[in-house]
């Protein structure tokens, strides 16, 4: 001890931490696939699912924020869509957010049209400050076709 103060030690092993990211689409009403070509009149889900590792998992508290943008290739609409899940220091460490995709949402054009997807992670602390962890996916795709008229 030096002029009042005490020393603290922090324990090296506790910063662990690790993560990994996957994203799937799949049919709302119809959820076999994953697939990659949905029609324009389908609702759908773009999966995507976060692990975290590590032995500092207990201690983490906040929210993870998972973002997908949507770019057509060619003309047509732009989409971004979000959603915050609130990080359990309890839980697994496995996040599966399901961002839904409502029918209509992006256009097909005259014969079908391609959208590709990136998938953006980012973390804030129990605060609302920017957290600990960032990720994205990218060179995935979904091919928006007509719609299915019976």
């Amino acid at each position: 001890m030096i002029d009042g103060f005490c020393d603290v030690e922090i324990e090296k092993k506790i910063w662990d931490l690790g993560a990994t990211m996957k994203a799937e689409i799949f049919e709302k009403t119809d959820p076999h696939g994953p697939v990659t070509v949905i029609h324009e009149n389908q609702d759908f889900v773009l999966r995507v699912e976060v692990k975290l590792t590590g032995k500092i998992l207990h201690y983490l508290c906040g929210t993870l924020c998972v973002a997908a943008g949507f770019e057509s290739c060619g003309w047509g609409p732009e989409k971004d869509i979000y959603k915050d899940v609130k990080l359990d220091p309890c839980g697994d460490g496995i996040y599966k957010v399901d961002l839904e995709v409502p029918a209509g949402t992006l256009q097909a054009g005259h014969c079908a049209k391609t959208y590709d997807i990136c998938v953006t992670l980012g973390s804030f602390d129990y605060c609302g400050h920017p957290g600990f962890a960032f990720g994205h996916c990218q060179e995935f795709s979904v091919t928006i076709a007509p719609a299915v008229v019976h």
